[in-house]
Parts: C-alpha cells; structure tokens; sequence
C-alpha cells in the first residue's frame, strides 16, 4: 500500500511539474488540459467509449483546466506586481457564465487585495477567464479642499469637504484618498468614458456621510456618489434588494446622468421663455406633465404598475408627487421596458427629446 501511494504521489508530482512547465512557456489552461486528455466527450461517445470512462475523463480533464488555470493566474499576479501593475479588469470568454460576467463588469480590482477576484477560486472549476492589467493609477489629490453642500437629509446637513482629483479628464473631487475612494474613482471613469452625456461635477464622499449610493443636486449640476461604488461586495448587496432598476455600477451613473439631463431640459425650456415659467421648477411641471398624466391613469387602471413594470422606488416617489424617479428608472431599463408609451415620454422629457438607447443611456 505504501508503495502505491508513494508512486501515486510522484506521478502527482510529474503532472504538477509538467504543468507548471506548460504555462511558463505561455501555454493556457485549455491547451494544457487537451494535452493531458486530448478529444472530448463526443468524439469518445463516437468511439465508444465507456460511460464510466467517458465520465471520468471529462472530471479529470477539468480538473487539469482548472489546475492549469490557477498556475497561470498565479504567475498573471507576480508578473503585475513585478510590472508595478496597480489595477487589473476580469476578461470573460464568449458565452461566460451570470458570475463571471458580473465580476467582469464589476471591475476594476486592485492588485494584491485579498476582495480582488481571481482565477478560478473566486469564479468556478472550468473557468477560462483571465485577468488583464489596466492603466497604471495616475490619480493625485490636491492639498487644496472645497466645503460641498448635498442639501438636506432627515434634517441634517450634508455638507463634505473633498479635494479636487488630478489625473482625470472629469471634474472630480473626492473626501478621501484611500483605496476605497481610489477604486470607486477608477470605476466612475471608466464607465464614464463610455457615455455620450454631459457630465456634471463628481463629488466621491463615505458611505457614512452619503444616505443611498449616488445622488444628483441639479441647483449645484453635482453628482455626489458614495465611496462604495467600486466595492463589487458591497453593491451587490445593493443590487440584490430589488428596491431600484439598477443591477450594475453602470446603471447606477446612468439612473443620476438621467436626473441631469432630465433638469437640463427643464432648464432649456424656462431660459426659451423665462416670462412664461417664471422659475426652472415651473418650466419642469408643465414638461413632465403628459408624462405625469399616462402613469395617473395607468395606475388607476393596475394599482401596481409602477412597482411592477420599473421599481418600487418610482412608485414611492411618485406617491410623493414627482416623477423624476420614474424617469431615471426608466433610462436604467431603456428598451427592456415593456411600456413603449411610457419610454417615449420618458424620451421626450429629457434633453432635447432624445430617445432612450436600449442599454439604458441617453443620447
């Protein structure tokens, strides 16, 4: 017995040392696992193989894969932090599983954090993703601070002193500079170089301070977001409460970009006939009220459209008597929502009557 298990060990030992040898060489997973076991499932059912054969052939070249991934995913991490490399994204495959492209679209992670994910213990045996360095971090904090003024919540005063964040092309100013700010700094950025709107001024401030994860002041045009925003934990907390349309970071810049545009108009029509409106909130009641109007007369119809068809929080605000919610909502679910009617409203109260694009931006 003794002797079978020392020759079971030494073979183990073989594979290992072949395999750390493959991905040195710059062999992926896939190739490793096809040298090991090569043909597939199918071709072993064309030639009839066993069942049982073919079973334990599939196990043991997915266990090869998997093996070979965290080998090469191992040497992915030293070569960043040999390249100083402070950032990296998670880069699927066609036809990635829901979690892979989650943590995909989550990013991006930093380098040598315990949180970051990796390959394939932070996804699943089998896994073929990959990790992929990004631009090195350039941000810098000027010693400078300005005193920013959030407004009200529960009665107190939301006021945040932040210094003005350099390294950007956006107009950005955080309340801190660790990691925390740091990744939620790079998330916004990047999201952010993918859309077609204006951007407002941002203001990155603790999730101590700042009630809900991101909040536009269109008196000010600043977007204040919560530092957590680059947590992919802790906003798929967020995600998981069913409370807002937003399922991804990405939707949650675009539900607040959605409250600017939507001010923007009413702002545009009150500057076109200042006599006529006499304030910008004026001008903004007589713009949203077709739209007001439709979701009234639905709702006596089906009491709970608006939690049915878009979320509870428009049907909350809504019952407060603003509709601004169910526009940012809207924008989130672009052509997913069911109501054309409603998402040609939504469309013609935004700025210059643009329509919402099915990924949930404007343009």
């Amino acid at each position: 017995t003794e002797r079978v298990l020392t020759d079971h060990d030494q073979a183990v030992n073989r594979i290992s040392n072949v395999i750390n040898s493959m991905v040195s060489q710059g062999m992926r997973a896939e190739d490793i696992a096809n040298h090991f076991y090569p043909g597939n499932a199918q071709s072993m059912r064309d030639d009839n193989i066993p069942k049982i054969i073919r079973d334990a052939t599939v196990r043991a070249k997915r266990t090869a894969r998997t093996e070979a991934a965290a080998r090469e995913d191992a040497i992915v991490e030293q070569t960043f932090k040999i390249n100083n490399v402070k950032y990296f994204d998670w880069v699927t495959e066609p036809g990635a599983c829901q979690k892979c492209t989650f943590l995909a679209m989550s990013g991006p992670y930093k380098v040598g954090d315990e949180a970051s994910p990796r390959v394939p213990e932070s996804s699943h045996p089998n896994c073929r993703c990959r990790r992929k360095p990004i631009a090195k971090d350039d941000l810098d904090f000027m010693a400078e601070k300005k005193l920013f003024h959030a407004g009200k919540y529960n009665d107190q005063d939301l006021r945040f002193k932040a210094k003005k964040v350099s390294g950007s092309k956006y107009d950005i100013w955080s309340q801190g500079d660790t990691k925390k700010y740091r990744d939620t700094i790079q998330t916004v950025m990047r999201i952010l170089d993918g859309k077609n709107e204006r951007i407002p001024r941002i203001v990155v401030v603790t999730s101590k301070k700042l009630p809900g994860i991101a909040a536009y002041n269109h008196i000010q045009d600043v977007m204040y977001i919560n530092n957590k925003l680059g947590n992919a934990t802790e906003m798929s907390k967020e995600f998981n409460t069913g409370y807002f349309a937003a399922k991804t970071v990405e939707d949650v810049l675009t539900h607040e970009l959605a409250h600017k545009s939507h001010w923007d108009s009413a702002k545009a029509l009150y500057k076109s006939k200042p006599k006529m409106y006499n304030t910008v909130e004026g001008a903004k009641k007589v713009l949203d009220e077709s739209l007001e109007n439709y979701v009234k007369n639905v709702q006596a119809q089906e009491m709970q459209y608006l939690d049915k068809y878009i979320s509870r929080n428009a049907e909350r605000n809504f019952e407060e008597g603003s509709v601004n919610e169910i526009v940012a909502e809207v924008a989130v679910l672009g052509d997913k929502l069911e109501d054309k009617v409603l998402l040609n409203l939504v469309s013609g109260v935004l700025k210059d009557g643009t329509r919402v694009r099915n990924n949930g931006s404007t343009k």
